[in-house]
């Protein structure tokens, strides 16, 4: 049996058009001084990551939420000026996060 991806160099079997960037958003309960709010992150490197902090919004569900963030994270990107069209084209979680992919 054969793996949906072949990790052999230069050979992948998920097309180009669906690989991307990841965003990871997570829920940050309130503070004795701050409400709720979701943090989106990148990790580019080893020295740079990007991140952007919303406040919750509780007309929203927890999903709109992090999608919010994303979005978020996605309008101060330094990689917008390169990559306009850029959009989130999958989103997933685990128990801790909210993934979203970006091509």
């Amino acid at each position: 049996m054969t793996s949906a991806i072949r990790l052999e160099k230069a050979h992948y079997e998920i097309p180009c058009e669906n690989r991307g960037l990841i965003i990871k958003t997570k829920y940050l309960g309130p503070t004795n001084y701050r409400g709720s709010r979701i943090k989106a992150l990148h990790k580019r490197d080893n020295e740079r990551t990007f991140s952007k902090t919303i406040d919750w919004d509780y007309a929203l569900e927890s999903p709109d939420n992090h999608y919010e963030a994303a979005k978020a994270l996605m309008d101060n990107w330094e990689f917008k000026e390169y990559h306009p069209n850029m959009k989130i084209v999958s989103m997933g979680w685990d128990h801790d996060h909210y993934y979203f992919v970006v091509v």
